[in-house]
Formats: C-alpha cells, sequence, structure tokens
C-alpha cells in the first residue's frame, strides 16, 4: 500500500464477477453477526438488486499483506487496509470485510448478547454505495508519522496535509454523506423493530440505547485499529480532560501534538489534521450515535403494551442528550485543532519551540 498524507485506497468497481478470496484467507468466525446485519438491510432496503450480494469475511493478515503464502486474487488487490466492511458493484455484488474489525466492532453486543447496531449500520452503508453505483468502503483514514522519519519528511507531511482535500476528495464527501443517510435510515428502522429493540422501552430511548451501544462500538474497533498498527493518537488528544474545550486548551493541545509528532521516537502517532472523504471510524460511528438520539427525540413514546416506560425510559433520553452533546462537543474540539495547526502553525511555519518532545516557552 503506497504511503501518502491520506492513505486512501478504494476498492474499484467491477462489472463482472469478483474472484473469491481463498480458504486460507477466510474467517468465518463473525459470519453468524454479519448475516444477521445483512438480512436486517435488505428487509429495511427493499432492493431486490442486493439479494444476491456475496459476503466474503477476511483475516486482516491477508488483506493487509502480512500473510505471505496467503495473497488475495487480483479482482481485491486494492482492498483497502483499514476498512472494517467494502463494496464492489460486481454481478453479483460483493462486501468483503475484515473478520478482526468486525469482531472488535461487535465484542461488546456479542458478550450482552444483542445483535450490533453499529454493523447493521456500516453494511446498510456499503449497500448504499452498490445502489448508487459508488465505489466505497467504511474505514477511517488519518495522517500517521512515524517517529522515526526525519524531520524534513515530517514538515513536509504536515504541509500536505495542511492544504486541504482535493476537489476530488470533496466530492467523495458527498457520496459518503449520501451512503452515510442510508445507513441511518437503516438503522433507527432495525432500533425500532426485534431483535434489535429493547422490548422494554420505547422506540425513542430504543435508538438512544442503540446509539449508546455504537458508542462503545465505536470506542472498541479504535483500540483495534491502534493495536493492528494503526498509530496511538495521544490521551490528550482522544480524551480531552475538559470538553467544550477552551481556546488556551486547544492551543496547548495542538502545540503538544506538533512537539510530539516532530521529536525522534518508535512511535506512530495519528495526527488528525483534516476532514478526508473517509474520516476516523470512531468519529463516524460518534456521529452516527448523535444522529441516532436525534431521530429517537423526532420518535413517538410508544411503550410496548402492559410496559409501562417509567424511570428507565426517562434516564435512557437524558444519558442519550448528555452524551450527544459530549460527541458535537469533541467533534468542535477536532475541527478547532485542526485550524489552530494549519492556520496558526504549520502554513505560516511558526512551528512551536519544543524541548524532550514538548513546548517550551
Amino acid at each position: 500500500m503506497k504511503a501518502a498524507v491520506i492513505t486512501v485506497v478504494i476498492a474499484r468497481v467491477a462489472t463482472a464477477m469478483a474472484a473469491a478470496p481463498p480458504d486460507c484467507a477466510r474467517d468465518d468466525g463473525p459470519r453468524p453477526a454479519v448475516q444477521q446485519a445483512v438480512r436486517e438491510a435488505l428487509r429495511s432496503l427493499h432492493q431486490p438488486q442486493l439479494h444476491d450480494v456475496d459476503v466474503w469475511l477476511v483475516r486482516q493478515s491477508a488483506i493487509d499483506g502480512a500473510d505471505k503464502t496467503c495473497a488475495l486474487p487480483s479482482d481485491l488487490e486494492n482492498a483497502s487496509t483499514s476498512a472494517i466492511c467494502q463494496a464492489w458493484s460486481a454481478s453479483p455484488p460483493v462486501l468483503l470485510c475484515s473478520a478482526d474489525a468486525v469482531a472488535a466492532l461487535i465484542d461488546s453486543d456479542r458478550e450482552a448478547g444483542r445483535p450490533s447496531a453499529a454493523l447493521l449500520y456500516v453494511v446498510a452503508h456499503e449497500f448504499g454505495h452498490i445502489l448508487h453505483g459508488d465505489v466505497g468502503a467504511f474505514l477511517g483514514e488519518t495522517l500517521v508519522i512515524d517517529g522515526g522519519t526525519s524531520l524534513e519528511e515530517k514538515r513536509a507531511r504536515l504541509a500536505t496535509a495542511c492544504k486541504g482535500a482535493s476537489a476530488e476528495a470533496r466530492a467523495q464527501v458527498e457520496l459518503e454523506r449520501r451512503a452515510d443517510d442510508t445507513a441511518l435510515a437503516v438503522a433507527a428502522d432495525g432500533l425500532a423493530k426485534a431483535p434489535y429493540r429493547d422490548p422494554l422501552v420505547s422506540t425513542a430511548a430504543s435508538l438512544t440505547l442503540g446509539a449508546n451501544q455504537v458508542r462503545i462500538a465505536a470506542g472498541a474497533v479504535d483500540s483495534w485499529s491502534q493495536r493492528s498498527g494503526g498509530g496511538v493518537l495521544p490521551d490528550y488528544i482522544d480524551d480531552p480532560k475538559h470538553l467544550p474545550a477552551t481556546d488556551v486548551e486547544v492551543r496547548r493541545a495542538g502545540d503538544r501534538l506538533l512537539c510530539e509528532v516532530l521529536a525522534r521516537s518508535r512511535r506512530k502517532i495519528r495526527v488528525p489534521l483534516y476532514e478526508t472523504d473517509h474520516p476516523r471510524t470512531a468519529d463516524r460511528l460518534r456521529t452516527l450515535a448523535v444522529r441516532l438520539v436525534a431521530r429517537g427525540k423526532e420518535s413517538v413514546d410508544d411503550a410496548p403494551k402492559g410496559v409501562a416506560p417509567g424511570n428507565a425510559d426517562a434516564l435512557l433520553k437524558d444519558l442519550g442528550g448528555i452524551n450527544a452533546g459530549l460527541d458535537e462537543h469533541y467533534a468542535d474540539f477536532l475541527r478547532r485543532l485542526a485550524s489552530f495547526v494549519c492556520v496558526e502553525r504549520v502554513n505560516p511555519n511558526r512551528l512551536p519551540k519544543c524541548q524532550g518532545g514538548r513546548p517550551h516557552p
């Protein structure tokens, strides 16, 4: 996979049947969960052309090339190494998922014995791409800088990242938003019905509960990505102490991040500087959680027959509102951080003075 500031590899559109992955690459461990998500998405979308979709679950080591003894066929050679799932508009359509990423995504739901709302959203997002004839992959892309590279290369990569997204990337953003809208509708529809809906709460509260499950899944898949070599996002960026953050806190975090990136080290550091066509997976899932809570507020308080909503319903709605507010504050923090780093530091070439990987007065 080529190294670039925005390392995006998008599955090409195929017009003929795609070659299946070899048996040595397959891992059907999460297949029951994926099949359940596929069935629910098909039920909600009512699109006959999707009913013959081929679903392939492949080990991450085969996708990223770590297993040299088990290569994917040439049809799949452009498979993204950081996608949870990705779609090919082949004949029949193909949904290729990383079994490792799916397992991380559904882990908390599987332990609780419930279907994964986050996986339903990912699958529906890919089906949205197929229906619209797009190429797509539900993945998260971010700039990762290796601490062992030269200072000149680090400066160059930061400068390139701060130039902003290309016209092509901005056009891809619109395709992603369209697929996200399709997936949101499917997720909201699914959470209003069994087996995704909690039978003891209203539709509105079930959407809020689903949003919280998605938020937990977001953290799990982000942790998996970091363990898999996707770079480390420093704690003061990933989990800032105060939200909403003040301007002073944003500036301090930006300078600390730059000093840590520019210092020589053995770490790979994530640098969230821009909105690409595929924002970080955890951030995309948190955005879904916010939108599900908003949908819940628009839903009818239809408590199940014989069950009074009681305190649980009210508490879930309150919790959903609080979490959605925190997610929105965090998204604002990342936008302001990127603006500060690029506009006030990188673009005018006014990088902070650093000592030992920390800002120095």
